[in-house]
């Protein structure tokens, strides 16, 4: 409403970064969670699915795009293929069948561990973040090595387009195919380090976007941190691209 009294603001995006329930990949979770994963993801969706709601009405389109965490994971070990085997998963499809009768409010969920999706002309890639590696319990150089990375790998694409189209059109799942696959990307966001921080990465930034939960027992005795509990309220411009940032501190 702020924003609204100088400029419009006709579209939400809601990043869905994963780890949206507490899940039992670890016998410490099965014995101190509140509840069993199950009622975690109904219940988490249920919730979710209301905030959407509730915010619908103030914007024309909501696009809600999904990737997956650790915590929901079904096995003990991170698995590499099917990693779309998670809680989170089930979240996400539960939530999107809620709001299956609010017509502004579009769910991505991709089978993809990452994906990439458009903002006021600018391309950012999401990603859970588990699997880029700390140096010394500082995630910088794993996220600014893992941004590389992708954008060495992600340009593959730009050799197979001809192919793409026609897997596109024998396929169902060539359409996934074409809008989980990007040959670039601006800016990354993730989440997992339960923190928040902005890294500049050349195109745009890398941004590690806080967490509901905030510090634990985990945290504090491990890496002798607890960061308050928050999330990241982005603003892009179809002309100017990022313009800035809200934290918001939700305790």
């Amino acid at each position: 409403k702020l924003r609204e009294k100088y400029v419009s603001v006709p579209k939400l995006i809601v990043p869905m970064l994963g780890d949206m329930v507490s899940g039992d990949i670890h016998l410490e979770l099965i014995r101190s969670n509140v509840d069993n994963t199950m009622n975690q993801m109904i219940r988490g969706a249920h919730m979710i699915a209301q905030c959407l709601v509730f915010l619908s009405r103030h914007f024309d389109q909501i696009e809600v795009p999904c990737v997956v965490g650790n915590h929901g994971r079904m096995s003990m070990k991170p698995p590499a293929k099917d990693k779309y085997l998670d809680w989170d998963f089930l979240l996400y499809q539960w939530t999107a069948a809620f709001c299956r009768n609010q017509s502004n409010i579009k769910f991505v969920i991709p089978k993809s561990f990452l994906h990439v999706f458009e903002v006021a002309n600018r391309k950012i890639l999401i990603m859970h973040g588990d699997t880029i590696r700390m140096w010394q319990s500082i995630p910088y150089y794993g996220i600014a090595r893992a941004a590389a990375q992708l954008r060495q790998t992600l340009q593959f694409r730009r050799g197979l387009e001809e192919e793409l189209a026609k897997l596109k059109k024998t396929d169902s799942s060539g359409e996934e195919v074409l809008n989980v696959l990007s040959s670039y990307f601006d800016s990354i966001l993730i989440g997992h380090f339960h923190r928040h921080d902005e890294l500049d990465i050349g195109t745009g930034q890398a941004i590690i976007c806080g967490c509901m939960k905030g510090g634990d027992e985990f945290s504090f005795g491990r890496l002798h941190t607890i960061s308050l509990p928050k999330q990241v309220l982005m603003y892009f411009h179809p002309k100017y691209g990022y313009l800035g940032k809200d934290i918001i501190y939700l305790e």
